[in-house]
């Protein structure tokens, strides 16, 4: 796994790149702070990898997880 460090003039985060790094439940815990998550994603990634998610998120129920459309709206 490869971490790229973003920081930010009032925030920094970590942006994890590898092989089932949506799966590790233990890289997550570590920066789930009080536990509250709200995923969001569109209509075509959302199916593809929101079951892997929830899976490593299983020590938080019923995660809300709205679902855009796609694309973009040219007018």
């Amino acid at each position: 796994m490869k971490t790229i460090n973003v920081e930010l003039e009032r925030n920094a985060y970590p942006v994890y790149l590898g092989r089932d790094v949506l799966a590790d439940s233990a890289l997550w815990r570590a920066h789930l702070g009080q536990g509250k998550v709200l995923v969001v994603s569109n209509d075509v990634v959302a199916p593809l990898y929101i079951e892997t998610l929830e899976e490593a998120l299983y020590l938080l129920p019923n995660i809300p997880h709205p679902s855009v459309p796609a694309g973009q709206d040219e007018t």
